[in-house]
């Protein structure tokens, strides 16, 4: 059973966080728009994307500024794990901010090179699994109807690969308005039900704080957008939720809890590789699979809403998943 007091600072913490957001985000607009990284748009992409170019990216900065703020003055020490997680969020949030940077109008240099890029997350995805490791030690890993696998050499490298994989799984979700943001809320919320069933409440008011500042951000970001979250936030986000899995023992859970993200990742990978094996033809009429929907006719508020209800729907199966034995 969850104290009333540790359940209690993760709602102050999300109301707290939610207000700031709110209050803060238009200046962060400002600013942006005075640094000029506005958004580039890709001219492969869906037409009717071309009249969002210039709308101000990195709103990452936002929610993942206030996380780490707000998680340093009121949870570090409380977890050994919240130690953990917070430098990999700021880590992930940096390297985003950079690709967002290069990548804007003002610098048009088409961001981070891919190979370099995902050479820096797989080394922040293991310092984190490696201060995990030497600090509160790497949990066992909870496989529904097996058991918990103790070996850390197990875990260690499925640890790294939930990290990357799913900061790069959100990274290709964030392609319309309000759609990242609105799933990964479903799945921090997932993850903190999970953390304060297993005791881990500071771990539970990570999640409810980092829903809180999303949810600040989401005011500003839902159809039609006044800001996007860019990779600061995508990348930022996906990670922060990888860790989450490795430090509460739940990385199998995280594939139902994170189905959208798995779902929109699978199909560039079927999508490149058909392409390739087939001469030129596709599967997809354009992937990642949330623009094949744009594609036939459904409009960015049904892709968003239908999207969410089915990250719904995995949250559920990921928590029956992880809260049986």
């Amino acid at each position: 059973m969850v104290a009333a007091g540790e359940l209690g600072l993760g709602v102050a913490l999300y109301i707290t966080a939610a207000a700031l957001g709110l209050w803060l985000v238009p200046y962060l607009i400002r600013w942006l728009v005075w640094l000029g990284a506005g958004k580039q748009i890709r001219a492969e992409g869906p037409a009717s994307h071309q009249a969002k170019a210039g709308t101000p990216s990195m709103g990452g900065l936002i929610f993942g500024g206030l996380t780490a703020l707000l998680g340093n003055l009121f949870l570090l020490g409380r977890d050994g794990s919240v130690a953990v997680l917070l430098p990999l969020m700021v880590a992930t949030m940096a390297l985003g901010a950079a690709d967002d940077l290069l990548s804007s109008a003002r610098y048009r240099r088409g961001g981070l090179r891919a190979r370099p890029k995902l050479a820096w997350q797989g080394g922040i995805a293991i310092g984190a699994v490696v201060l995990e490791w030497l600090g509160p030690g790497l949990p066992a890993q909870h496989i529904p109807g097996f058991g918990d696998v103790q070996a850390a050499w197990v875990i260690a490298p499925l640890a790294v690969l939930a990290i990357v994989a799913s900061g790069h799984a959100v990274n290709l979700t964030d392609g319309l308005d309000g759609l990242a943001a609105s799933t990964a809320s479903v799945a921090l919320a997932a993850f903190a039900i999970i953390a304060y069933a297993q005791g881990q409440s500071a771990l539970g008011a990570l999640c409810l704080l980092t829903m809180g500042a999303l949810a600040g951000f989401l005011w500003y970001n839902i159809h039609p957008a006044r800001l996007f979250m860019g990779d600061a936030g995508s990348l930022a986000l996906g990670s922060l939720l990888g860790g989450l899995a490795m430090a509460t023992g739940q990385i199998v859970a995280l594939i139902p809890i994170g189905v959208v993200f798995a779902a929109e990742t699978l199909s560039v990978i079927i999508q490149v590789t058909y392409f390739k094996r087939t001469g030129g033809k596709r599967i997809f009429k354009m992937s990642p699979i949330h623009h094949h929907f744009e594609a036939i006719g459904w409009s960015e508020t049904q892709i968003v809403q239908r999207f969410t209800l089915i990250g719904v729907a995995g949250a559920l199966v990921g928590l029956a998943l992880a809260l049986t034995a």
